[in-house]
């Protein structure tokens, strides 16, 4: 009998996830939040103590309304050229003005497209991410709001940090793996 509450218990937790089966720790300690975005398996890392979970929108984005404020949305359609050239053609072509900027970073592999800009009425900063799959882009928007230029700058480099080392996608993975 003991070992049939066992069984309860432990399978309650086990398959009562329907978007992850795992967990992912970040320097040793950081919980990343896990999320199911087509049959893509997405981990993004942030502060636990400013981040508050992802509601899924009638466009079918996720969006975490914590600090920073998070929306990741996968394209629909499919690129008709190779996506890693996309982005570089982006960069190329994406006009700025004095408040914007643009750069291209590194998150493993990947190249991604991003585009920062500053409303300092406001003390607000956008930025918004480009981050390629093999036929498809990911759209990650960024939003913060700021005290001071330390405040932003350290702000900024929090995000992009996110992006280069708290990201990552399983692409397809729930076409391959049992949910």
């Amino acid at each position: 009998m003991k070992k049939l509450l066992l069984f309860l218990l432990i399978s309650g937790f086990t398959f009562g996830q329907n978007t992850a089966k795992d967990t992912l720790l970040v320097n040793g300690t950081q919980p990343a939040s896990i999320l199911k975005i087509n049959n893509n398996k997405i981990y993004i890392a942030q502060n636990k103590e400013l981040q508050t979970s992802y509601k899924l929108e009638k466009d079918g984005s996720l969006v975490s309304a914590g600090v920073p404020y998070i929306s990741v949305k996968v394209d629909k359609n499919p690129l008709k050229q190779n996506v890693s050239l996309f982005i570089t053609k982006a960069f190329d072509q994406v006009k700025i003005t004095d408040l914007e900027s643009k750069e291209i970073v590194q998150s493993g592999d990947k190249s991604v497209f991003i585009k920062t800009s500053t409303k300092p009425q406001q003390k607000k900063q956008f930025m918004t991410a480009l981050y390629p799959l093999s036929d498809r882009l990911i759209t990650l928007d960024f939003a913060f709001d700021y005290k001071d230029e330390d405040d932003k700058s350290n702000k900024y480099y929090a995000v992009r940090d996110i992006i280069e080392n708290g990201f990552m996608v399983l692409e397809n993975y729930y076409t391959v793996h049992k949910q």
